[in-house]
């Protein structure tokens, strides 16, 4: 059924080459589809929640309106489930697919008494797969309702932990930080520690971010905040650079994620600015001379 699903989507995607399916055809082979189709909802939908959304969309030439149709049909297919069986079948749902947080992306979307049952208890679940989905449906959630969905919520009985763990599903951007600073205060560090951290969505102040990831030991998603800055031609505070550059030698994060394209960024805008520590930035080409080859990024300047 996967398979006949996939081969009536690829052709009707491609409808205009010259080896498409004739639409007819296309027609005939939907009608056997429905024939074949499991009984099980949780089986006929399983396809749906996948990563690769190009495989799900029938036109290709409307992109986006495609991809919301495929999140509507994502969204009534949690419904179906959630109405003949409750969310614990929703959760069991998640799962069995490739990607669990888009079914608690969907469940999220809707409005129905769900909060109880997703957030408290599956925020730190043992799982990775049922974490993803508390995620995926914190993220729902936040998409419909906005920040008053968030501030209604009581997390007075919640462990640091789950409330770390909720914020980070949040965007990540001033808001969020304001709100981290009053609920968890001197615990910060259960939020900093695991944000996930995505440059593009604070628009003004991402410094502040940067800040915080320091403090908290994060230089590689630091550097990856600063060098976005650079890209959008935003000035960089060579304080931040030369200590999130130190943490990242000192070994502070996964080197996995050291981005050498991003480091080379800085310590080119390091030495372009007349204002530079001459000495702080000598130490840095030292540190990082592997990368200075001067074919790639710059060259040291002050070796």
């Amino acid at each position: 059924w996967d398979a006949l699903s996939d081969l009536i989507v690829r052709h009707k995607k491609f409808a205009d080459t010259d080896w498409a399916l004739p639409e007819e055809l296309c027609l005939r082979l939907s009608r056997i589809l429905d024939l074949i189709a499991p009984s099980s909802a949780q089986r006929r939908y399983q396809r749906l929640f996948t990563e690769n959304d190009f495989f799900l969309i029938e036109e290709i030439e409307s992109y986006e309106p495609s991809l919301e149709k495929v999140e509507l049909i994502r969204r009534d297919a949690v419904k179906e489930i959630f109405d003949k069986q409750g969310v614990d079948a929703v959760v069991d749902f998640s799962r069995s697919v490739r990607s669990s947080w888009r079914v608690g992306l969907s469940l999220g979307s809707l409005a129905l008494d769900t909060d109880g049952r997703v957030l408290s208890s599956l925020l730190n679940a043992q799982e990775k797969t049922l974490r993803q989905f508390a995620g995926g449906y914190i993220l729902g959630r936040f998409r419909s309702r906005g920040w008053a969905w968030v501030d209604g919520l009581d997390l007075s009985g919640w462990e640091v932990d789950q409330k770390g763990q909720f914020f980070s599903y949040l965007p990540f951007v001033v808001d969020t930080w304001n709100r981290v600073a009053v609920l968890l205060a001197d615990q910060g560090a259960a939020y900093w520690s695991r944000a996930n951290v995505n440059p593009y969505e604070e628009k003004k102040e991402l410094s502040t971010g940067i800040d915080r990831l320091i403090e908290f030991e994060r230089p590689a998603s630091a550097i990856e905040c600063l060098s976005v800055m650079l890209y959008q031609n935003q000035p960089i505070n060579q304080d931040q650079a030369f200590a999130a550059l130190q943490l990242l030698v000192e070994g502070k994060e996964e080197q996995s994620r050291r981005d050498a394209h991003a480091i080379t960024n800085i310590i080119a805008a390091l030495q372009k600015n007349p204002g530079t520590d001459q000495d702080k930035l000598l130490r840095v080409e030292w540190r990082y001379l592997s990368l200075l080859d001067g074919h790639h990024g710059p060259a040291p300047k002050t070796l």
